[in-house]
């Protein structure tokens, strides 16, 4: 199955979506902050990320641009509990993000998982471009 990344901050969070998704399936891997993130994404073979989007000092659309740019086929899905982040949702799908979900439903999250896995299956099937530089490379050289 595809290798999910939970970039969240929160502990009981990353608990709890981590213990969902394994017994889904799902190899879970888990970052507290962005430089971790981006370091797991380089290091790990991973498909889909679940990213905070209030990360604290954190700017998301930079990581998932970075992302992006690096690692096309990677699906990032935004799960957040900010309950006024409609006009940040539209501006991140439109920088990048594959989906956005409220935290709290889990079956929700799965379902937006399973497909996220199945679109990078079927990338990786037609042969996906390569990352053209390490992450940790990009992000320097911004």
């Amino acid at each position: 199955k595809t290798k999910i990344l939970y970039v969240e901050d929160e502990a009981g969070w990353q608990m709890m979506v981590g213990t969902f998704l394994k017994l889904a399936g799902y190899e879970v891997l888990n970052a507290n902050d962005v430089d971790s993130a981006l370091v797991q994404a380089e290091r790990q073979d991973v498909g889909v990320i679940i990213l905070d989007l209030n990360l604290a000092g954190t700017n998301a659309s930079q990581l998932i641009g970075f992302l992006k740019a690096n690692r096309p086929g990677i699906q990032v899905i935004l799960y957040t509990g900010v309950p006024e982040a409609e006009a940040a949702f539209k501006e991140l799908v439109r920088q990048g993000a594959d989906q956005c979900l409220r935290k709290g439903n889990l079956r929700e999250l799965l379902t937006a998982v399973e497909g996220a896995a199945r679109r990078v299956a079927m990338g990786s099937m037609a042969g996906a471009e390569p990352a053209t530089a390490p992450l940790g490379l990009a992000l320097a050289a911004a």
